[in-house]
């Protein structure tokens, strides 16, 4: 009996387990997703060993966001949340890359080589993937950290940053070239400044500032020939000097803008505005490779007569004539001399003089019957540390003596000598004035 029993039994789970595999076969059990049971658990290692990561990418994500916006005001949200971040996740190199992006924007360049040092430290090949300040994923933190270590006086380190650049052989190589050879300029060794600046001029041949930054090099190395050949084919593309004053890229050292501004001036005979220039350039360059030449530059722009180019003449109504715009040259001759003496105590300050001249016209015979009226405004184009009542003072006194001037003897003198019949019409005429010597 006891043997039928186990005997049945073993019949039993034979067919139980034929019903269950029948089943089985009838409803299988769901395949296995073996990448999403990966991605599950690395998703779980990823909360477990960054459990703030989702905040960190969040943050990062805002700040990209204002940074490119622009701005000073969405500069400084942007700092205040990466600070936070890199607290979060301190070992990564997205929120130091930005905050770098951040101060350079703000022009604080110790602030900027910090923060773009930390992330050359924690990745020195980090690729950004977003695209800020116009720059190359490939080269931007090289390329950031050279440019705020250069404006710090860090030079050396720069420069192998900048090389590094050129090493890979990637991004807009001209550009980096001609910061390179700043850079050099900046430790007076002028051949390697050459042979850099050489080379961004063969890859960027139409860049206005590889032009300006030769004709600086050679003027430093007193080429005088050079210098004018790199001026007249910047100045052609550059009227105005726009590209000096407004441009996203920062000269190196950026005080260096002060040099450039004085030389272009000169070059146009623009004396009373490079030597304003050049002095603000010595003022805030207390030692320095090329003081020696600024000062060379002055003993030529802030002691000679005033040129024909800096006084501006314009009119309305009808045409100046040749007798009349010599007559009114001769004018301004003859007032430099006490306007020049107006300004002895504020020799860091540029004036401009603007005189509205108000032309009645004469009789048909010829003769100088005409009468005139004006109108005189003074104002600062340009000062530096300069105490406002001598300043005020010095206006007052421009003021005084142009009201004084016998104005009407010139501009009758040279209307009598013009044969053309005139209207009545307004001429302007507009001219700097700064103190011939410190």
């Amino acid at each position: 009996m006891r043997t039928l029993a186990v005997v049945l039994s073993a019949l039993v789970i034979v067919a139980v387990s034929s019903i269950v595999s029948a089943q089985s076969k009838k409803y299988p059990p769901p395949a296995v997703d073996v990448d999403q049971a990966e991605q599950r658990r690395s998703e779980f290692w990823r909360k477990v060993l960054h459990p703030h990561g989702d905040e960190y990418e969040d943050q990062i994500a805002r700040a990209r966001v204002l940074l490119q916006g622009g701005g000073t005001t969405s500069a400084d949200e942007a700092l205040g949340i990466l600070v936070q971040a890199s607290k979060l996740v301190p070992h990564r190199p997205v929120a130091y890359w930005l905050m770098g992006v951040a101060h350079e924007q703000k022009k604080r360049w110790h602030e900027c080589a910090d923060a773009y040092s930390n992330a050359f430290e924690l990745a020195p090949d980090f690729k950004p993937a977003t695209k800020l300040l116009g720059r190359d994923a490939t080269w931007a933190v090289d390329f950031g950290l050279g440019m705020c270590l250069a404006q710090t006086g860090a030079y050396e380190r720069a420069i192998f940053h900048f090389r590094r650049i050129l090493v890979r052989g990637e991004g807009e190589l001209g550009t980096v070239y001609r910061l390179l050879g700043q850079t050099y300029m900046a430790l007076g060794r002028l051949d390697e400044a050459l042979d850099a600046l050489k080379a961004a001029l063969r890859l960027q041949p139409d860049q206005v500032r590889n032009h300006y930054a030769l004709a600086v090099a050679y003027d430093r190395g007193e080429r005088p020939q050079l210098v004018t050949q790199h001026l007249q084919q910047a100045i052609a593309q550059d009227r105005g000097l726009r590209s000096l004053v407004h441009s996203e890229e920062e000269w190196v050292p950026a005080v260096d803008a002060l040099y450039y501004q004085g030389l272009a001036h000169s070059a146009q005979g623009h004396y009373a505005w490079a030597t304003a220039y050049f002095r603000h350039y010595l003022h805030q360059v207390e030692h320095g490779p090329w003081r020696h030449r600024i000062q060379q530059h002055l003993e030529v722009t802030a002691t000679g007569p005033r040129s024909e180019a800096e006084v501006e003449i314009s009119s309305i109504g009808y045409d100046i004539s040749a007798s009349e715009h010599e007559a009114v040259m001769q004018a301004v001759a003859a007032m430099d001399s006490a306007l020049r003496s107006c300004v002895a105590e504020t020799p860091r300050t540029l004036f401009t003089v603007d005189i509205h001249v108000v032309v009645n016209g004469r009789r048909a015979q010829g003769n100088a019957t005409s009468s005139t009226n004006r109108r005189t405004s003074v104002n600062v184009a340009l000062s530096l540390s300069e105490k406002p009542k001598a300043v005020a003072s010095a206006i007052a006194c421009l003021r005084a003596q142009v009201q004084q001037f016998s104005w009407n003897r010139y501009v009758q003198r040279g209307r009598a000598k013009s044969t053309a019949a005139k209207q009545k019409g307004t001429v302007h005429v507009s001219f700097p004035v700064i103190a011939p010597s410190l």
